[in-house]
């Protein structure tokens, strides 16, 4: 049985998820459920990562290893632990904290360093266009891993609900859905 733990101040972790919280688009309890977080347990320190961000917590670790679930349900967790250190261990799939299990959305035990793992680079003020443009250069196994999927569909559904309106505005000019459609993904593609 692999054991990966880590232990550490749970109020500078909860300050660290909070920051992490504030750059969820858009700032809602559903967005923040949606947004998944990839505990990355490494030597020294803890990455926390969500799509565009990672900061780092440096406390006591055992192991390599990450595992990912809900942005939301781990600041709850981490809110409702009642000690001063926050210690999980995560055992074959499933995230140990005080008298809490939960599986995650992923689990992996590293066998190689974890800042060798293919990750998803978007900027820290990404846009909708730049969301979208990762739809063509991602590899399907590393869309997983940073919760890209979500941010996607949340943004090919934004841009559905704005051609849909802009067309509205427009068709009385004659212009057709397909031509909005075509110079929206033509502006994304530059």
């Amino acid at each position: 049985m692999n054991e990966i733990s880590f232990q550490c101040s749970k109020n500078e972790l909860l300050d660290k998820v909070k920051h992490l919280r504030s750059f969820v688009k858009p700032k809602s309890q559903k967005a923040r459920r949606e947004t998944a977080i990839e505990i990355r347990v490494q030597p020294k320190y803890v990455s926390l990562c969500i799509p565009g961000i990672e900061v780092k917590q440096f406390c006591s670790t055992e192991g390599w290893g990450s595992f990912t679930l809900s942005l939301e349900y781990f600041y709850l967790i981490l809110n409702d632990y009642t000690g001063s250190i926050f210690a999980p261990k995560f055992i074959e799939g499933e995230m140990q904290a005080g008298g809490l299990f939960t599986k995650g959305l992923g689990y992996k035990i590293q066998n190689t360093h974890p800042e060798n793992k293919p990750t998803v680079q978007i900027p820290l003020n990404y846009t909708p266009a730049d969301i979208l443009n990762l739809r063509d250069k991602l590899d399907p196994k590393s869309i997983g891993i940073a919760s890209a999927y979500a941010l996607i569909e949340r943004a090919e559904a934004k841009l559905k609900e704005d051609v849909r309106d802009a067309h509205k505005v427009l068709s009385k000019y004659g212009v057709s859905r397909n031509e909005i459609e075509e110079l929206v993904e033509k502006s994304i593609k530059k």
